[in-house]
């Protein structure tokens, strides 16, 4: 048998940098480099931990009890024994692989970091699985160690003599803090929650590519076990958010307080998103609270509120989650004030969440399990999944031999299955009832079974609770100047409720890009004016309370000689004010409206068929490498059009543009009466400068007009230059 003995050198000398805010969404997400490394021939997997803050980085360093897995093509070995020195920067291991086999004539040496978070590997189907936990207890300074994944990967050799690899992060991490936090709760724990997008999960890195991409056993929660509010440190899988809504809960003794907000950027494996959410105006719920007991006997199990819960690893209380759907339900700490797991006394609480309640029908030797939207929970295809969706199932209920006080839960289908709880990470089912230790596979076989048997009526749903009154105490109607300017609302609210937020609209699209980041004010842009004086009205929204106007006036555009167009020189276009404001999603075309031009004063640009905000940002950083100096740009989709009236006219034209593999643009510049003085068409898949020149309208203004000409997405413009 060949053995191959090989010693490795870690140097993790990352920095992981970020910009601190003051607004509630992201602010700022900056590159974490990698860990630099070099092996003689093996890589190994390091979890790491951030060291103190040093002007604007975060040195990473080891932590000093990691555990690696190391592959070499498809062989996995563990690397255990780890000596570290220079203070946690370096680290050095000794691993042995037994014969390893060459995958197209070639070695090709892959760590995963941590060890528990590695899945599986395959050179064949490109993919080396891991899983990022939805369960994480951060510490002060750093995100939970456990949930930081690194993998690293060198490039293919025929012999295995050598190996250099860099270790980079897979997980994206994010540290914000609550501000305007109301008093009085003791904190229990913190919830970062997604209704439609994975933050945790199963996830694939493909070594052809070196990109990650998400798999299976999606988590649309990240529970932070904690007891502050301020400086919360999260690791999750890659995450397009942007524009998605997530919902911030911190939960308490006297309940939960829930803020919901749009994220204006994506979680980006390897970069540190900073952001504070404000949770003005958000007050305790008026819940009386609510009586639950242990059921031991299944005789008591009748029709009604349950929560099934198990003890974890860590000793920390999880519960089954009732609201995953089409995937493992995955666990969730909750810390819950009298709850004795091997306790029969009645407890009373406010604490229990929503999404651990199911409703049981049936009798204990024939149950079907419910949650809130109907769905059952049922077993998977006899193999350890455990799923919520719309397939039913029969369970049988009855007493665990090896602890009175629990219980276990079986379906049968071609064979009996057991629910049980995989060490911290899962529910899941096993052919066996476990003991009530955790076994070698870390499985708990002790299942408690709670049932509401009183309480639970929540403020705001019954009559004695007044309804929230929202009063807008700006005085009307705000005037705004012809030039612009950003403008405020300040308004006040009786009775708030739980988890709800003030949300504001306008009738009029030159009135946009609303902003709630401080506490009991909406603030707004009024564009610049080029017409007659003209309003527009406001409207203040919040859930259960009569919505509240307010007049905006604005007056006419200036017909002297400051609003004139200069008589020579270079102008750029950014596009910086085009806000696109879509109808249906954030990430469709469809918007049509205007904007004013930063070039010179008078300009207004008018758009149809436009939007997708997140392919313009995408758009823009290919345009960069093609020599793009600015930040902003409009994208058309099939047969959108951009255009504006050049006062004075301009005698060339230059600007940035991308078009798909489908689209094409023409463009038209036109003189004062009409009369088409250029056009050009730009082909298919062009990304780059575009310049017209020899234009010749006599002085006079032109107009210039971008259309996408093949009914196809999509044409992106970007730092547009005239020169008169």
């Amino acid at each position: 048998m060949k053995n191959l003995f090989k010693k490795m050198m870690l140097f993790a000398a990352a920095a992981m940098a970020f910009a601190s805010c003051e607004n509630d969404g992201i602010n700022d997400v900056n590159t974490l480099p990698g860990i630099d490394v070099t092996i003689n021939a093996t890589t190994t997997e390091a979890r790491s931990v951030f060291g103190e803050l040093n002007g604007t980085t975060y040195p990473t360093l080891w932590e000093g009890t990691e555990e690696w897995a190391v592959c070499l093509n498809d062989k996995k070995v563990e690397a255990k024994e780890i000596e570290f020195s220079n203070g946690n920067t370096a680290a050095s291991a000794t691993v042995t692989f037994n014969e390893p086999e060459a995958y197209n004539g070639k070695y090709t040496l892959f760590a995963v970091s941590p060890l528990a978070r590695f899945v599986s590997v395959s050179m064949a189907s490109d993919y080396i699985r891991f899983r990022v936990p939805g369960s994480q207890t951060p510490s002060a300074t750093s995100c939970d160690p456990v949930a930081q994944v690194l993998i690293a990967q060198s490039e293919a050799s025929e012999t295995v003599s050598g190996f250099d690899v860099a270790f980079k992060h897979a997980t994206a991490y994010g540290k914000f803090s609550f501000v305007n936090v109301a008093e009085g709760g003791t904190v229990t724990g913190v919830t970062i929650k997604s209704a439609d997008v994975a933050l945790a999960g199963r996830y694939v890195y493909a070594p052809s590519t070196k990109t990650i991409s998400f798999k299976d056993e999606d988590v649309y929660e990240i529970n932070l076990t904690t007891n502050t509010t301020t400086d919360l440190w999260f690791a999750c899988g890659p995450a397009q958010v942007q524009g998605k809504k997530l919902t911030f809960i911190i939960n308490t003794d006297k309940g939960d307080l829930e803020k919901e907000v749009t994220m204006p950027g994506n979680f980006v494996a390897g970069k540190v998103a900073t952001f504070k959410i404000d949770m003005a105006g958000i007050d305790y719920p008026q819940v009386e609270g609510e009586q639950w007991q242990l059921v031991t006997n299944t005789a008591d199990i009748t029709a009604g509120e349950y929560l099934i819960a198990a003890k974890s690893l860590s000793g920390n209380v999880i519960y089954l989650p009732s609201t995953t759907t089409s995937s493992a339900p995955a666990q969730k700490v909750i810390n819950i004030s009298g709850l004795d797991l091997n306790s029969t006394a009645v407890f009373t609480t406010v604490q229990i969440p929503d999404d651990a309640r199911f409703t049981f029908s049936g009798s204990a030797s024939a149950m079907t399990i419910t949650n809130a939207d109907g769905n059952y929970l049922y077993l998977y295809n006899n193999n350890n999944g455990l799923r919520v969706g719309t397939t039913n199932g029969s369970w049988t209920i009855a007493t665990n031999p090896n602890n009175s006080n629990a219980l276990t839960f079986s379906m049968t289908a071609t064979k009996t299955r057991y629910i049980s709880v995989y060490k911290d990470q899962d529910w899941r089912s096993y052919d066996s009832i476990k003991p009530d230790a955790h076994d070698s596979n870390g499985a708990s076989g002790s299942v408690f079974l709670y049932k509401k048997v009183a309480g639970g009526s929540e403020g705001g749903d019954t009559p004695s609770t007044p309804a929230p009154e929202l009063t807008i105490t700006t005085t009307a109607p705000i005037e705004v100047g012809a030039e612009g300017d950003v403008a405020t609302v300040a308004y006040t609210i009786t009775n708030p409720v739980k988890g709800k937020s003030v949300t504001a609209s306008a009738d009029q699209t030159w009135v946009n890009g609303f902003d709630y980041t401080v506490a009991g004010e909406v603030s707004f842009a009024v564009d610049a004016n080029t017409g007659a004086a003209r309003e527009a009205t406001v409207t203040l929204t919040y859930d259960g309370a009569t919505p509240q106007t307010i007049k905006i006036s604005q007056e006419a555009a200036s017909t002297g000689g400051g609003d004139e167009p200069s008589t020579g020189g270079t102008f750029v276009e950014t596009f910086a004010n085009y806000k696109a404001s879509l109808s249906s999603s954030a990430n469709s075309y469809g918007c049509s409206g205007s904007f004013a031009g930063v070039s010179e004063n008078g300009i207004t640009w008018s758009y149809t068929g436009c939007g997708n905000p997140g392919q313009t940002n995408t758009d823009v950083t290919t345009l960069k490498g093609k020599g793009l100096t600015y930040d902003t740009a409009v994208t058309m989709g099939k047969g959108g059009t951009l255009s504006a009236t050049i006062p004075g006219g301009a005698t060339s034209v230059s600007f940035y543009i991308l078009t798909s593999g489908k689209a094409t643009c023409t463009v038209t510049i036109k003189g004062a009466s009409g009369s088409t003085l250029k056009t050009q068409t730009v082909a298919k898949s062009t990304t780059g400068k575009v310049e017209i020149t020899g234009i010749n309208s006599n002085g006079g203004d032109i107009t210039i007009s971008f259309k996408e000409a093949s009914t196809q997405n999509r044409v992106t413009v970007a730092g547009l230059v005239y020169t008169r």
